[in-house]
């Protein structure tokens, strides 16, 4: 009869069969819903296939290639041989009036900066690959580590202001899917009285393709995909940095050097390949 009563009613079994809750104050028991297995199997279908759509479109939203109509070609300078020789190639067929090699410090085999710019060496290897000396000019950035795409677009938006060269527009010549982050960190360096526009260069390194296939593609992708959403949401530049520039003689960013003298010709050729 008892265990009619109690049947379907939790509590009034534990009280008729005596039981007690062990450490009434610290655990209480309460009914919860959950997923059903159609459930868990949509939803594991749905992140499926998000992942699917966001591996197969990822790579050409980051390595875009969209130029505007400017005078005025912007290499970065850590791009790789192969993609200097490209972009002479791009400055000779695109019309270009003038082009720049931005840059920091290089880094050794052993890790340590040294007092080259990087700059300054992708303008020797653009002169090697046909371009005559008077085409390009090295504006180089001194900082070593921290937002140095960006300080190297405020470097170059000083070398603008300081040589008294208008500017209304502008392509900035990178390699495969840093070309979106360097297109918004220029814009952000620049303002909105300039265009940015940006060509990509296909990374040899991989297949851009199936860039998941390796471990190249996979580093480079998945970490310029959390770069550029670092840089879009949340990397805002102080006015007095885009205004100013960081101009302390003690710790100084940014070369006001127009092009690299003979002096520092001569000791970067020698340490080229």
């Amino acid at each position: 009869m008892a265990l009619q009563i109690t049947q379907g009613k939790p509590e009034l079994h534990r009280v008729a069969t005596g039981w007690r809750r062990p450490f009434p104050r610290l655990f209480v028991r309460r009914e919860c819903w959950g997923l059903t297995r159609s459930a868990k199997l949509g939803i594991l279908a749905v992140f499926l296939c998000s992942l699917m759509v966001v591996t197969w479109f990822i790579h050409p939203f980051l390595a875009i290639t969209a130029p505007v109509n400017t005078e005025y070609l912007v290499v970065e300078a850590w791009i790789p041989r192969y993609a200097l020789q490209e972009s002479v190639v791009l400055y000779q067929k695109g019309g270009y009036r003038k082009a720049f090699t931005s840059g920091c410090p290089r880094t050794d085999d052993l890790g340590s900066s040294s007092k080259t710019s990087s700059a300054e060496a992708a303008a020797i290897q653009m002169e090697r690959f046909g371009m005559s000396t008077n085409a390009v000019t090295a504006v180089s950035c001194w900082v070593e580590r921290k937002d140095r795409t960006f300080n190297s677009a405020l470097t170059l938006k000083e070398w603008f202001q300081q040589n008294g060269m208008p500017v209304s527009a502008i392509d900035v010549v990178t390699l495969g899917p840093h070309a979106r982050r360097s297109r918004l960190l220029y814009e952000k360096a620049f303002g909105n009285k300039v265009k940015v526009g940006v060509i990509s260069i296909e990374d040899r390194s991989y297949d851009p393709a199936h860039w998941w296939r390796c471990s190249e593609g996979v580093r480079e992708v998945v970490g310029e995909g959390i770069a550029y959403i670092y840089a879009r949401v949340f990397f805002h530049p102080s006015e007095k940095n885009l205004n100013n520039g960081n101009t302390n003689d003690t710790n100084r960013p940014f070369s006001t050097a127009a092009t690299v003298d003979a002096t520092s010709h001569q000791s970067v050729v020698a340490k080229l390949p």
